[in-house]
């Protein structure tokens, strides 16, 4: 340890100052007198010739790639010590220094503000200077060179010049816009974007090196700490990379991509910016994006920034960089310049999937065909062989993006084809459902037809009917009939539709059976409106012909779709009604009882009758058990979850959603709608719980498999956007959030009729994110249509509506409006009290925050009397580990600090930075710290 440098930061500079002049005056002599003068030079300092020594030994293996300088002399933390932050308020030209934010190979950047008397306005930006001890000859020259380059650069996507001159010292310096961001692959991942949405990103970034390229500037340098992604400037732009936007442009911000550090750039049209530069005994290549070329030490070109930007591609696309950087130099170098990089889609991890929002195999899927092509052809080693430039490989990024083909692959009929069935997804597989659809039903009438042929002959009449029917469905689709396969989904079920009551004239069972299998297709489109004309329809068919359990059959299916479309107290009394026929003609134990009792209750529970809801679940699970009907039973467990969920029992309603997941896999396979179902109601009770990580990947299972199976305009995908919303607005990600619940929107006011209850539940969700964002009458405007509807809707002592007069309240307490704020929040727990009970954790939260109002209008003596009911209830009934629980504390400590009962507000407030810890809420740790601490001092 004695061999080790000293470590006082003054003295660690002048030291690393020695090191280099040493290092580069040994490098100007011939190698067989190096030693000697070397010797010679140091004298009787061992511990310097070995530093010296070191760097002679990295300069001469000659991998450029590796940090082979002042890392091997000094350790990270020494290195930071002699860097220690400039103390606050030196003068740099016209800059007055805050704090140090970063360090590269040769200088440091500060966060500086232009002094007021030099300007005469304020201007943030980042100052660069030359490391302390780092102002050898070659330095400065590539700090000048960069200076230089940057003052041609005028790029949105390229961080700008904005000043440049000499320190105190002579030493230069310039300074650069400030650009808050993070790195474009820590950006991706922490967002948890999708591979779209990361292509977007990457053209800007083509297109900004495009710029540099045509400005005759190679950056040379493209890794992700490079490529900084800034939340955006308000101007709602997604980027130029795209070329497309639904719906109608947003006022938020969009994440902007900014190129930082062009310290080892080339001007391609000024060799005498690279003279001498080449030596600076520092790392000038990163191991992940090194093109061969630059291995070989050869003249960069453009193609240099192709193979950059292929590995920049390749990286956001499945988690890993082409090449493997933790390797020795000489493997490094040899998988550089020898290794073709496995296809990305084949490098797909499990965590790299779920940082995409996907699964492995959904996320190799994507990435097979062009992606993967699109990657390798620009790491191509052969420069020649990658794109031509930056601008030809943004080309093949929007041509992919827009579904037309790419210049990376041959043309071919299939490949074209295949372009096409993307582009039109809804159509091809909405006309491919509805054939499937049609043509399992003929065959379910051909099989029941067999199975019951001795049964009567008139039974053989119907099923020809059945199958003549459905045959005629289809001459549209023969070419020589009409129009080819052009037919839709909509427009095969409207024929259908049109031609039961003529071309099954005198069939009512037939009629029957076609107007509810149609009416549930048209429910399962989520077209609501269309399928109840069929399914009264056949109802009232059924209720003709008299048959008992016929009629139980539409009515419960008539039920369901009532429930969905927001008449819960219509489908009750249907329910009601096919119970009765069922229990008396097929016993007290038949499955089809069971899941009577399960529509019942799904019903129940949409009007908040929970007590009854329980009762009806139970009863399905016990007639099911003894039915052996696992599907319909696995059912009944989904939905009795959904129950304990709303009645507080969150660990109860975890640990039956764990089961239930493994019995529909097992049951249906991965990717299946009851899968999708299951985890949807399994991520809003882990969100609930704090368990956010594992809430948010079932949600995107969720969602991946609504859009796979269902489109992308269904009511369950809408229902599953809206949760991650909720969940991605609870960890901070407005925008996410934002977009997540704007498509969920959407899809419900297509599929719903106006005032559906299901559109509240997202209006009440934007209103809580725009309440957070600072858009206060937007909050309101949604948060009061919310309320209509569910006051309409629901009965006005429904617990969701509750829920829109507590979201409500909260903003008029966040604006001060305490006189409007109070009194709701005495509706809010009125409703609350009266639908789900005193002892609810709602109930006990709205409570708290009700204390909390008082407490803040001034009415002291009504706000300590609240707090004490409150406080006590609230955590006996609210759960710990929760963001509600935490919320609890953070209100109650809060008060007692304001009240100046310190002692007892400290254990609340630590309480609350706790858990807000560990559900990842910095924001509010922060506060119940700080207000701890204030009431401390």
């Amino acid at each position: 340890m004695a061999d080790r440098p000293p470590r006082d930061p003054s003295v660690l500079a002048d030291r690393w100052t020695r090191v280099q002049t040493l290092f580069e005056d040994a490098l100007d002599r011939p190698p067989d007198e190096r030693t000697a003068w070397l010797r010679a030079a140091c004298g009787d300092d061992p511990a310097l010739y070995r530093e010296v020594e070191a760097l002679l030994e990295a300069d001469d293996d000659h991998h450029a790639l590796f940090d082979g300088r002042a890392a091997d002399v000094l350790s990270p933390a020494e290195m930071d010590e002699a860097l220690a932050p400039t103390p606050a308020g030196e003068r740099v030209g016209p800059w007055a220094l805050e704090a140090r934010i970063g360090t590269g190979g040769m200088g440091a950047v500060y966060r500086a503000r232009r002094a007021v008397e030099a300007g005469g306005f304020e201007q943030t930006t980042a100052l660069k200077r030359v490391k302390p001890g780092m102002d050898s000859e070659a330095v400065l020259a590539r700090f000048r060179a960069e200076r230089q380059i940057l003052a041609r650069l005028e790029h949105p996507g390229i961080a700008r010049l904005l000043d440049g001159g000499l320190d105190a010292a002579g030493r230069p310096y310039f300074a650069m816009e400030l650009v808050e961001g993070e790195p474009i692959t820590a950006f991706c991942d922490r967002r948890r974007l999708g591979v779209e949405a990361r292509l977007r990103l990457l053209a800007e970034v083509c297109e900004a090196v495009a710029y540099a390229h045509r400005q005759l500037v190679v950056h040379r340098d493209l890794k992700p700490s490079n490529v900084l992604v800034a939340e955006g400037d308000g101007t709602g732009d997604g980027g130029p990379g795209t070329g497309e936007q639904a719906g109608p442009p947003s006022t938020a911000p969009r994440p902007r991509v900014k190129l930082l550090d062009f310290g080892i750039a080339k001007v391609l049209s000024d060799e005498g910016l690279e003279a001498g530069l080449t030596r600076t005994g520092h790392r000038v290549l990163t191991p992940a994006t090194a093109a061969p070329e630059q291995v070989r030490g050869e003249p960069p070109t453009t193609a240099t920034d192709v193979y950059a930007l292929g590995a920049l591609l390749y990286t956001l696309l499945c988690g890993a960089p082409p090449v493997d950087p933790g390797g020795s130099p000489a493997a490094v170098e040899r998988a550089v310049l020898e290794a073709v990089p496995a296809r990305p889609g084949a490098r797909v991890t499990p965590e790299a999937a779920a940082q995409r929002g996907t699964t492995p195999g959904a996320l190799e899927k994507r990435l097979r065909g062009d992606l993967d092509t699109i990657c390798l052809k620009a790491l191509r080693k052969e420069p020649e062989r990658r794109y031509g430039s930056a601008a030809e490989l943004l080309a093949d990024l929007r041509r992919h993006l827009a579904g037309q083909p790419v210049e990376a692959r041959p043309a071919t009929a299939r490949y074209r084809a295949g372009l096409f069935v993307r582009r039109h997804r809804a159509g091809v597989l909405g006309t491919t459902a509805a054939v499937l659809a049609l043509v399992a039903l003929t065959g379910f009438y051909t099989v029941r037809l067999a199975g019951e042929r001795d049964r009567a002959e008139t039974e053989a009449e119907t099923s020809e009917q059945t199958v003549a029917f459905l045959r005629g469905l289809f001459e549209g689709a023969d070419p020589d009939a009409g129009r080819g396969l052009d037919l839709t989904a909509a427009e095969l079920l409207a024929a259908g539709a049109r031609r039961i009551e003529t071309d099954l004239d005198g069939q009512p069972d037939v009629q029957a059976a076609m107007h509810l299998t149609i009416g549930s297709v048209y429910e399962d489109l989520g077209a609501y409106d269309s399928a109840r004309v069929h399914l009264e329809r056949a109802l009232a068919l059924r209720e003709a012909l008299g048959d008992p359990l016929e009629v139980s059959a539409a009515q419960t299916a008539l039920g369901t779709l009532l429930r969905r479309a927001g008449e819960p107290e219509r489908a009750v009394a249907l329910h009601q009604a096919a119970i009765e026929a069922r229990r008396a003609r097929l016993g007290p134990d038949a499955a089809p009882l069971g899941a009577s009792y399960v529509s019942l209750g799904t019903a129940l529970h949409d009007l908040g009758r929970l007590d009854e809801t329980e009762a009806a679940y139970l009863e399905a699970i016990r007639i099911l058990e003894r039915a052996d009907a696992p599907e319909e039973h696995a059912v009944a467990l989904s939905n009795l979850s959904n129950l304990l969920y709303d009645r507080g029992d969150l660990a109860e309603a975890v640990a039956l959603g764990e089961k239930l997941l493994a019995v529909r896999e097992e049951l249906y396979g991965p990717v299946h709608t009851a899968v999708a179902s299951t985890l949807g109601g399994q991520g809003v009770v882990l969100h609930e719980l704090g368990r956010y990580d594992e809430a948010e990947a079932a949600y995107r299972r969720a969602v991946e498999i609504d859009r796979t199976l269902l489109g992308d305009e269904h009511p369950d995908l809408a229902i599953d956007l809206n949760n991650l919303g909720i969940l991605l607005y609870d960890r901070g990600g407005l925008d996410a959030a934002e977009d997540a619940f704007d498509e969920a929107l959407s899809i419900k006011r297509a599929v719903y009729p106006a005032g559906h209850p299901q559109i509240a539940t997202t209006l009440k969700s934007l209103g809580f994110l725009y309440s957070d964002a600072g858009r206060p009458r937007e909050a309101e405007r949604r948060f009061l249509e919310a309320l209509e509807i569910r006051r309409v809707a629901l009965g006005a002592d429904h617990p969701g509506v509750g829920e829109v007069l507590g979201g409500l309240a909260r903003l008029y307490t966040e604006e001060g409006d305490h006189a409007r704020a109070v009194p709701l929040y005495e509706e809010t727990v009125r409703t609350l009290a009266g639908a789900l009970g005193e002892d609810h954790p709602y109930t006990a939260v709205y409570q708290v925050r009700h204390a909390d109002a008082l407490h803040r209008s001034g009415r002291a003596r009504e706000a300590a009397a609240g707090f004490a009911a409150a406080a006590p209830a609230a955590r006996e009934v609210v759960p710990a580990d929760g963001e509600s629980g935490a919320l609890v504390e953070l209100l109650v400590g809060r008060y007692l600090a304001d009240v100046g009962r310190c002692a007892e507000a400290a254990p609340a407030l630590r309480r609350a930075a706790e858990r807000y810890r560990q559900l990842g809420d910095v924001a509010a740790a922060t506060t119940a710290n700080a207000t701890r601490a204030a009431c401390r001092a």
